[in-house]
Formats: C-alpha cells, sequence, structure tokens
C-alpha cells in the first residue's frame, strides 16, 4: 500500500518593525541640544532612557530636538503615521565635544612630524614614531591637560643612536665610548679621574633623562692628554709649457724709460732756464692671462 505524502507549506507574515531602516549611531554632547530632521511623517517616538537624552517632537515639520541631559548610552525608536518602525538611533552622550578636542590637540601638534592624531568614540588617540625628545615631550605636556588624551607614541630607533653620537662628541674624550640601548643612554670606558666621570655624566644628562655611567676610573701620574696641534692646508698648482702657449700666460715687467726737455732765454735780462722731465713706465708689473 502506498503512502501519500503531503506537504503543508506556512507562509508567516513579518511584523511591520522588520522593514525598519538600519540602525545608526549619533554622538551628543552634554546640554548641547541636537536636531534632527526626518523625511516621513512621524508617529510614535520612544527613548530608552529619558535621564540621558530627553526628546521633543515637531511632527508638523518633521524633526526631532534630543536633548542630552547626562553622558551615557540610549535608544532611540521613530515610527512612522502607519506605526511601523523607521529608525533606532543610538545616542551616545559626551560630557565634552570630542571633535572639538580633536581639532584643538591637532592646532597644538601641528608641528610634530611623524605622528597621527585620530578619535576612538570620546578619546583622542595620538600614535606614531617621535623624531626629536623635544616633540615627546610636547605631546607629553599635551596628554597631562585632558584625561580624554591618550599617548601611544615613541621615540624613532635612530633618534637614540643620533643622540648618543651627539653626547660621544660633546664629551671629547676619545675613552668613553656612548651608545644607546631600550631608550636609555650607556656610557662606557676608562677615564683617569672622577672628575671627568662626573662631567661626562653631567654632559649627557642635558641631552636624554635616562643615563647609565658604567664608566670605570684608572687614575694615573700622567694621564694621556691631547696636545695643541697646529694645522696647515696648501694648494699646489703646476701649469705646463703647454698652458702657457695656448693661453698666453705673459709677465715681462720691463721699464719703459723716457726723457723730455726745454730750453729758453730772455733777450731783455739775458737770463736763460732749462727745464726737463724724466718719466719712466713700467709695463706688465703683474701676471696677465688672456
Amino acid at each position: 500500500m502506498k503512502k501519500l505524502q503531503i506537504i503543508l507549506l506556512f507562509v508567516f507574515t513579518l511584523p511591520s518593525f522588520a522593514w525598519a531602516t538600519s540602525g545608526t549611531e549619533e554622538y551628543l554632547v552634554v546640554n548641547n541640544p541636537r536636531v534632527m530632521s526626518f523625511e516621513y511623517t512621524m508617529g510614535n517616538v520612544t527613548v530608552g532612557n529619558p535621564e540621558i537624552v530627553n526628546f521633543k517632537a515637531d511632527r508638523e515639520k518633521k524633526r526631532i530636538t534630543l536633548l542630552p541631559k547626562t553622558a551615557g548610552t540610549t535608544l532611540l525608536l521613530v515610527y512612522d503615521s502607519n506605526g511601523r518602525q523607521r529608525d533606532a538611533i543610538q545616542l551616545t552622550v559626551y560630557p565634552t565635544d570630542p571633535e572639538r578636542l580633536l581639532q584643538q590637540v591637532r592646532k597644538l601638534l601641528r608641528n610634530v612630524e611623524g605622528i597621527n592624531i585620530s578619535r576612538l568614540d570620546e578619546k583622542i588617540v595620538i600614535d606614531g614614531e617621535v623624531i626629536l625628545p623635544e616633540d615627546k615631550e610636547r605631546i607629553q605636556k599635551v596628554v597631562t591637560n585632558s584625561k580624554q588624551i591618550i599617548d601611544l607614541t615613541r621615540l624613532n630607533p635612530d633618534t637614540n643612536r643620533i643622540i648618543a653620537k651627539k653626547i660621544q662628541k660633546e664629551i671629547g674624550l676619545d675613552e668613553v665610548n656612548v651608545r644607546s640601548l631600550k631608550g636609555q643612554i650607556i656610557l662606557e670606558g676608562e677615564v683617569y679621574s672622577k672628575q671627568a666621570k662626573e662631567k661626562a655624566e653631567k654632559i649627557a644628562g642635558l641631552y636624554a633623562e635616562k643615563v647609565i655611567n658604567v664608566l670605570d676610573v684608572r687614575e694615573i701620574p700622567n694621564p694621556p692628554s691631547r696636545q695643541a696641534t697646529i694645522q696647515v692646508t696648501a694648494h699646489f698648482v703646476e701649469v705646463s709649457k703647454n698652458f702657457s702657449k695656448n693661453f698666453n700666460f705673459r709677465w715681462n715687467p720691463v721699464p719703459k724709460i723716457s726723457s723730455t726737455g726745454s730750453y729758453t732765454i730772455n733777450p731783455v735780462s739775458g737770463s736763460d732756464n732749462l727745464t726737463g722731465a724724466i718719466t719712466g713706465t713700467i709695463d706688465d708689473m703683474l701676471p696677465k692671462l688672456n
């Protein structure tokens, strides 16, 4: 005997809220009202926690005025005139305006290279590699003024090496070696007095906050020192005969001497005068190059 199989199809009708628009997020600031406009005629409006955000609905103008009262998060549900849910908006209230704080931090640190300033909810995050230690100190001063600013910056590894070389140059002792390790400056080597050790540490302290001084002191009667030296720089120029022929290099300081004279007589007094002058000219006193 054959069995008859019956397949029953059930059709369910989804409730009206299934056609609601996707949820959105909006942030508000305490005591700063916000007006939101809608394209449809509003019906019922509900807010999850009126202690965080209250509202006033103007159905004729299709808008809602949000009144944030205290920091927190709540949900705003908006229905149309047919009773269908159209919007589900998550409202987050901050004690201060994070967007305004973001612009202020960017303005204060606009000359600092290698960093990125962004907003994460109500927090302002500063991230990246800072090249100069002065810029790192500047960022730390900005961060201390607000609990909403997070500093994730770090010094560039090349910066520490550059600082180490500069410290070694300022110390000026060949027996002192300066290197950087994990953001700290290490002084190594051997000096010949306690004063030299303390001087090296003070110089390093001007450039870095964390200085590890492991210099050994070996006192001897006549420690080596740098003697005063004189540096002489000389330039030699050699001119061949072909150069003289091709470029007409002349130097012939030969004087040319010439003389002039005149004789006059007065027939009344009988006196006579003899005048004259001797002149000499020297050409090519300095070498010439045509």
